[in-house]
């Protein structure tokens, strides 16, 4: 049996694997909702200790008080974007379950190029930047404390995203037309 008789199971696999792990993100964190959930989230539940979701937001507030020189009103603002960039998150991982989801319900070939390709891409993208938050690429911005507990997202991104990019290789390479023999 050669690797093209393992696409189906393979990209089913990827999609199931991706469905649980940013399921389990969105449910462990719900941070669509509020950025301060992220004090759930285990490297920072484990050194915020038993900080609430009202305490993150009187933290973000009173580091927007402490501004240096008067620049409060653009720290104000640099903090609602970081929020709100942190919302966006959620959302893709709350969409990327249920489009994983749906995507098991299309049949294998063709139609999951795209979705394995894009899938592939961006979980390598997020991985750089679970590495960059160990602290490889710039280390004086990364607490050492919380550097360490990237790598295992990190690595659980570059397999899933290396099952996509198989997938999405494999995908292609089937006869989008089904009903024709090949010689």
């Amino acid at each position: 049996m050669g690797m093209k008789e393992h696409g189906p199971k393979l990209s089913t696999a990827a999609l199931v694997l991706t469905a649980l792990f940013c399921g389990g993100i969105t449910v462990l964190l719900f941070h669509v909702f509020d950025a301060c959930n992220l004090i759930n989230f285990p490297p920072v539940a484990a050194l915020a200790k038993s900080q609430t979701v009202e305490q993150c937001r009187a933290s973000i507030n009173a580091g927007i008080k402490g501004a240096p020189g008067g620049t409060s009103e653009a720290a104000e603002y640099v903090l609602h974007v970081m929020m709100i960039a942190t919302r966006v998150e959620g959302a893709f991982f709350l969409t990327a379950t249920f489009g994983a989801l749906f995507t098991l319900t299309l049949p294998f070939g063709i139609g999951r190029v795209a979705v394995h390709a894009w899938t592939a891409l961006t979980f390598f993208t997020i991985a750089l930047v679970d590495i960059d938050n160990a602290g490889t690429f710039r280390p004086a911005f990364t607490p050492q404390k919380v550097a360490k507990e990237f790598i295992p997202f990190a690595a659980i991104e570059i397999v899933l995203g290396l099952m996509h990019g198989a997938s999405a290789y494999l995908a292609s390479q089937e006869d989008s037309n089904p009903g024709k023999k090949k010689k």
